[in-house]
């Protein structure tokens, strides 16, 4: 069995992540997606929020699932 990646492709969700990272690194970039607390850098919850929702389209788009309430079934 290989161990390597030759013959592999990556799991969905890691390309997700990767991609993820990339976004939120480019934006990272602009002074305006960040905010600073006592030396350390934050991204803005509202950058944080689009970056968020971006990828849960995406990976809804991709695996065929909704964002729909599912009802509580009975318990008796």
């Amino acid at each position: 069995m290989s161990t390597g990646w030759e013959n592999h492709d990556p799991a969905p969700i890691e390309v997700f992540h990767s991609e993820a990272l990339k976004e939120f690194h480019a934006g990272a970039e602009f002074k305006a997606n960040e905010i600073e607390v006592e030396g350390t850098r934050y991204i803005d919850g509202i950058e944080f929020n689009r970056l968020i929702a971006r990828f849960k389209v995406k990976i809804m788009k991709e695996y065929r699932i909704t964002s729909d309430a599912i009802p509580k079934t009975s318990q008796v």
